[in-house]
Parts: C-alpha cells; sequence; structure tokens
C-alpha cells in the first residue's frame, strides 16, 4: 500500500488512472485482518454478510477505485459481530497503533 500512498500523495494524475486506491487496499487489508483473527473462511464470511466468496475475494484484494461501499463494509463488520466506528483523526494522529479501527458490537 506504501507505493500507492506515495503515488497518490507525490502523482495524483498518475493515481487517478491506477485501478485501485490506498483507501481500498487499506479496507480489503483490515476486513481479511479480521476475518482471519476471528478464524473465518471468506465462503463462511461472504455467505454471512450477502455476498459472493469472488466479490469478498475482491474487496480483500482492495480491487476497485474507490473501494467496497459502506453498506458492504457495514455488513461484513455485522457478519463479524463488530462495528464500524469513526475515530477522530486528532486522536488517530495521537496513537494510530492502539486506535480501534472496529469495534465490537454493544448487545
Amino acid at each position: 500500500m506504501d507505493l500507492i500512498s506515495s503515488l497518490e500523495a507525490n502523482d495524483p494524475e498518475l493515481a487517478a488512472l491506477a485501478p485501485m486506491s490506498s483507501a481500498a487496499v487499506e479496507a480489503g487489508e483490515l476486513v481479511r485482518a479480521v476475518r482471519l483473527a476471528a478464524n473465518m473462511p471468506q465462503k463462511r464470511l461472504a455467505e454471512a454478510a450477502g455476498l459472493s466468496q469472488p466479490a469478498l475475494s475482491a474487496v480483500e484484494r482492495g480491487e476497485g477505485k474507490d473501494g467496497p461501499t459502506y453498506r458492504t463494509l457495514r455488513d461484513l463488520a455485522r457478519a463479524l459481530g463488530l462495528r464500524i466506528a469513526f475515530v477522530p483523526a486528532a486522536a488517530a494522529a495521537e496513537a494510530p497503533e492502539e486506535r480501534p479501527r472496529l469495534a465490537r458490537r454493544q448487545r
């Protein structure tokens, strides 16, 4: 992802021609990491989120210029028993290694 982020920062015109974005790659990496931490096969997560396995695979690979839709991310989070949380930029900058990206759903 560093290459894509660098390209976006240094040559936005060329980055606009790229078939993926750093946001799509970051979202895909996060989904894959959470799925693996939950010890869940792609097929089972895809079914629980209402996606096909190839669609989930594409999300995890960071395919698509704009990345997955909010609805897709929300459905994946729910299938994993999580919720999406937005973190203020100032808090994220202070402790990026500690900030939660997804939080367990309150029951």
